[in-house]
């Protein structure tokens, strides 16, 4: 593997840190926890800047995160063959994944903009700030069914360690449960994109298939 193909993957490290840096830059422009209508257009008036802010820092993160996934598609497409159905799902689900993180800002960034150049009326005010949430499920449940592929990939190819395969195959359930969704989508999920980005950089695939689609041994590259 050649040094552009080893650091190609490191690109899931970037879209981690960029995805959390935008929550935390998000989280505390919302510290103030506006309930009523007033309020919230209140927060978007006070807080525009941080949220500019996070919404720029989830953009970049999607784009790295892009990258990322054509890599992990990459290596998962080799290793299922040609006509598995699995790989390409995880492509798709990782581009869903990519857009409703950035949509989930959205949102809010066009509120921000929009309260610091234009009267907003706080009733527009509250949809804006409640319309991310219908995203966020949205994101949650494809990084749900992206990390259940890869981990069934994993565990019938071994193009990524079999452990790696049952954490993800875990780490999917509460993904997929609106209750639990949001700590696992904001702090579980990008630190498996960071282990996953590593394993990419470092590790050849140890499966490949043939013609049939059926996984066979292949040598380890020292």
């Amino acid at each position: 593997m050649n040094q552009r193909h080893r650091l190609l993957p490191l690109t899931g490290i970037a879209a981690a840190a960029l995805w959390t840096t935008g929550l935390v830059l998000f989280r505390s422009a919302r510290s103030d926890d506006p309930t009523t209508a007033d309020e919230i257009l209140a927060h978007y008036q006070a807080n525009g800047d941080t949220i500019v802010l996070a919404v720029l820092a989830a953009l970049l993160g999607s784009v790295f995160f892009l990258v990322f996934l054509s890599c992990l598609y990459t290596r998962l497409r080799e290793s299922q063959g040609p006509r598995g159905q699995l790989a390409p799902t995880v492509l798709a689900a990782g581009t869903a994944v990519a857009i409703g993180q950035f949509a989930v800002y959205s949102t809010d960034f066009d509120a921000a903009l929009d309260s610091a150049k234009y009267p907003l009326s706080s009733t527009t005010a509250e949809v804006y700030f409640y319309s991310g949430d219908l995203w966020f499920v949205g994101a949650a449940a494809m990084a749900g069914l992206m990390l259940i592929c890869t981990g069934a990939i994993a565990l019938g190819t071994r193009a990524l360690p079999r452990w790696f395969g049952w954490v993800s195959l875990v780490l999917a359930v509460p993904l997929l449960l609106p209750p639990l969704a949001p700590d696992f989508m904001f702090y579980g999920f990008p630190a498996w994109i960071a282990v996953a980005s590593v394993l990419l950089g470092g590790r050849e695939r140890t499966s490949v298939s043939d013609h049939s689609g059926m996984p066979k041994r292949a040598t380890v590259a020292p």
